[in-house]
């Protein structure tokens, strides 16, 4: 990636409309009636079905894959397979992280997930963190297990930026941040 002084306006202004995948919270994950392949590659250049299948491993697939009868071949939406809310949610997820952006931005992406599931996603994102260190990867969410994944972290009160720092940080301040996470922690927690 070129350093940001050396590029022209029209450049980054074409690699943020390139580069920016978003996966918005939602009351129902959107898949696409078609294969679960479609639904993971849907708007990319690029159509590896072997990428797309080991994105989804990594997104907590594994249960789901064993649960369709032709993989990625699996029709799925309103033609095909009914998927469950937590089923829909990790195909959405792989479809972001199929996409090489820039940019991510995930609005409360383990909402609907299972503790395992949840730790698979994790997985997914420090691989992402890996595999792209350019890239940057935002996440809103009230999951305290969630937030800890960040490497830094806004903490927004009434629309307004209350504190900033890393997890550990905010923590042992006892502020903004404990107080909206403390109640996610067992009792007789340290540290």
């Amino acid at each position: 990636m070129e350093p940001l002084a050396t590029q022209t306006m029209n450049s980054t202004r074409n690699k943020i409309n390139n580069g920016v995948v978003t996966f918005p919270a939602s009351s129902n994950p959107q898949v696409i009636s078609g294969t679960v392949h479609e639904n993971i590659t849907m708007g990319a250049v690029e159509q590896s079905e072997k990428r797309a299948q080991e994105i989804l491993m990594r997104c907590g697939g594994r249960s789901l894959m064993g649960s369709l009868g032709a993989g990625l071949d699996t029709r799925i939406g309103e033609e095909g397979h009914v998927l469950s809310y937590g089923e829909s949610q990790r195909i959405c997820i792989a479809r972001t992280l199929f996409r090489e952006a820039c940019i991510y931005l995930f609005d409360e992406p383990t909402a609907p997930l299972d503790g395992p599931t949840e730790h698979e996603f994790a997985i997914a994102l420090s691989e992402l963190k890996q595999e792209r260190p350019q890239a940057i990867a935002l996440l809103a969410s009230h999951r305290l297990s969630t937030v800890l994944l960040a490497d830094w972290v806004l903490v927004l009160e009434q629309g307004q930026l209350a504190e900033q720092g890393s997890p550990k940080e905010l923590w042992a301040k006892g502020a903004a941040f404990y107080d909206l996470f403390a109640e996610q922690i067992p009792k007789g927690f340290t540290s």
